[in-house]
């Protein structure tokens, strides 16, 4: 579902802002909490993902403070199929940002559906190397007593 232009429109706003020695370049992903920026650094010419709060939800300090507790966790759960965090902070207006690592690829539900088109599946071997990366990952994240709240919210909603 398409953000409100409002908030379309405040985003791009952002586009060539700086956060410390990033510029923001384009706006690369757009969710109900906020939106993903590609930043580069000036310098080294690092590539990075930000993703900002929406300005109403960085008002609210609880949401601010669950944004920030997720980066801290997800910088505790180390594994390759886990981005990696770099920064997270607020910008002079109070927007929340976190600052990761920059993943080339596409969405899942992107591979699915395009498999999905061409009338096949993703295969068994590929199904099994998903589930398995998904599995591994979240062994990490679990052992570090982290609960993921989307899977909270998966679980709830299937009983």
């Amino acid at each position: 579902m398409p953000a409100p232009q409002s908030l379309a429109t405040t985003s791009d706003q952002l586009i060539g802002r700086k956060i410390g020695h990033y510029t923001i370049r384009k706006r690369i992903g757009q969710g109900g909490m906020g939106v993903v920026f590609e930043a580069v650094h000036d310098r080294i010419q690092q590539r990075v993902a930000i993703k900002v709060l929406h300005k109403e939800m960085s008002s609210d300090d609880k949401v601010v403070q669950r944004f920030f507790n997720e980066a801290q966790a997800i910088s505790l759960a180390q594994h390759s199929s886990i981005v990696k965090i770099m920064d997270y902070g607020q910008l002079d207006d109070g927007t929340a940002y976190i600052m990761m690592e920059y993943l080339e690829g596409e969405p899942l539900l992107t591979r699915l559906e395009r498999a999905q088109d061409e009338g096949k599946g993703l295969g068994l071997h590929m199904v099994v190397e998903l589930s398995r990366q998904v599995a591994a990952a979240l062994g990490v994240i679990h052992g570090k007593n982290i609960v993921h709240r989307e899977l909270i919210q998966l679980a709830n909603s299937s009983q």
